[in-house]
This record gives structure tokens, sequence and C-alpha cells, in this order.
């Protein structure tokens, strides 16, 4: 089985989601259970790979990239996720209605 690989990036993604959710919903019990779930999908690609879709960016150190969408609350995230031979590698968790092509443009910016 792979093993799982979270970028250090993903850490403020989450951060940012549970922030907005909280303020947007007033609970934090809502965000903490969004949150958890979405760190359940990642051991959910951890364990079946091939979940996802090929996200081409035109940048040769994401080749592979793959999305894979959170579908279960109307704050929909996508999971971004390079598999690799022995781990599955989270780069980001974004908003379905977010620009993440501006995002990965900044980070890869040369």
């Amino acid at each position: 089985m792979a093993k799982l690989s979270v970028h250090d990036a993903v850490t403020k993604d989450l951060a940012s989601i549970w922030d907005f959710i909280d303020e947007k919903s007033g609970s934090s019990e809502i965000a903490d259970h969004v949150i958890q779930t979405i760190q359940s999908t990642f051991l959910e690609l951890v364990n079946n790979p091939y979940l996802g879709h090929a996200y081409k960016t035109g940048i040769l150190e994401l080749e592979g990239l793959q999305r894979f969408l959170v579908r279960k609350y109307k704050f929909r995230y996508h999971i971004f996720f390079i598999r690799e031979v022995e781990h599955i590698r989270v780069l980001y968790v974004y908003h379905h209605a977010r620009n993440i092509r501006d995002r990965i443009s900044e980070d890869f910016r040369e």
C-alpha cells in the first residue's frame, strides 16, 4: 500500500479552509467536520490511488498531477496530488470556486 505525504502548504490550506467555514457557518464543529472529511479523503486516495483525474499545468515538476473532488458538502474542495511509486503526495487543497492555476503559477514562478 502507498504512503501519504502532505506538502507543508496543505497545512496552511486546511487552516484557511477551517477559518472560512467557521466564519461563514458560525460553527467550529462544522469546520472541524469538513477538515476531518478532507483528511479522511487523503487516506481514501492512499487506498485507491487511481481515483482522481489528470490535471494538466504545463509545469514539468507537476507532471502527473491529479485532481479529486470532495463532494460531501456545499463547500466543495479539490485535492491536488501526485501519485508516485511508493506514496501519494498531496500538494494543494482548494475550493472549487478559487483559481488554482494562479496559485500554481505563483508557486512555480521562476
